[in-house]
């Protein structure tokens, strides 16, 4: 994907974030607050105090929920927005059976205990996502303990709902599988119906970074992306 946008003239930053459970989520999204703030009062010594391109901030699954948290905390502080959101497979709340209960998709896996995963949780914080920690995630959905895993009590699930801000999200690219078997494709869709600036491509199939394992769609989602950036 990187490379697409060098291809169209866009350069890339990407954003590394502490990862759970060693931090919670609420750190997570602090640090990608703090990191996306201190590079924009960087700007003009990077890029020009002059500069007048576009800025978008795109996130993939968990990564869509922290760029959706990132900015609404920008429009809580009255901050300048970014001029479009780029959103694959993502949501904006927690508070959903899917991520609550036990996962039919990940029960399907070889089933893990407490004992496979401890052994993969480190006393620093990490910011890399070596393929080793996937049983963390699969362990969590298995057990439903994904919320316990991300430091979400039940209390917390109305503050992390940023449904409600939906409408004043800038212009958006929404991406998702019609039968993601992680995140339900209704949280794409229900984003779609609540913005009037969002524009939603829908793949077939049950992959849910399909944009990673068919290329046929993959074409088809970035001549779509193009253009979308260029309208």
């Amino acid at each position: 994907m990187i490379e697409a946008f060098n291809h169209w003239g866009y350069h890339v930053l990407a954003l590394t974030y502490p990862l759970a459970p060693e931090v919670t989520l609420f750190t997570i999204i602090e640090t990608v607050i703090d990191a996306y703030t201190g590079w924009l009062s960087q700007q003009s010594a990077w890029i020009g105090s002059d500069f007048k391109g576009q800025l978008y901030i795109m996130g993939r699954s968990a990564g869509a929920y922290l760029a959706q948290a990132l900015t609404a905390s920008l429009i809580r502080n009255r901050q300048s927005l970014p001029n479009g959101f780029i959103l694959f497979y993502g949501y904006s709340h927690f508070d959903q059976p899917d991520f609550i209960n036990p996962s039919r998709f990940y029960l399907s896996y070889p089933k893990l205990t407490a004992l496979d995963v401890i052994p993969l949780l480190k006393i620093k914080q990490l910011s890399s996502r070596p393929m080793k920690r996937i049983p963390l995630y699969v362990y969590a959905r298995q057990q439903g303990k994904w919320l316990e895993l991300l430091g979400i009590t039940s209390s917390a699930l109305p503050k992390l709902d940023l449904r409600p801000l939906i409408p004043e999200f800038p212009r958006t690219f929404l991406a998702a599988a019609i039968h993601d078997p992680d995140v339900p494709y209704e949280n794409a869709l229900d984003y779609h119906l609540h913005h009037p600036s969002s524009h939603l491509f829908t793949a077939q199939g049950n992959d849910h970074d399909f944009d990673q394992r068919d290329r046929s769609q993959r074409n088809t989602l970035l001549a779509e992306l193009y253009a979308w950036l260029k309208a």
